[in-house]
């Protein structure tokens, strides 16, 4: 606990305003994460195969 509230303190109100906001909609962010994360996986596959 004491490494957690020295490591808010060092950085900041913005970045732990930013983390706090990241812990309460992580499941909300990690999908958009994935969803683009692949998206960008078949978008790169698809343009390989279409200019060989």
């Amino acid at each position: 606990m004491f490494l957690i509230q020295t490591m808010r303190i060092m950085a900041g109100p913005y970045l732990c305003n930013l983390a706090d906001m990241y812990y309460a909609n992580q499941d909300i962010l990690n999908t958009i994460v994935v969803l683009c994360g692949a998206a960008w996986i078949f978008y790169k596959r698809y343009t390989q195969k279409t200019s060989v």
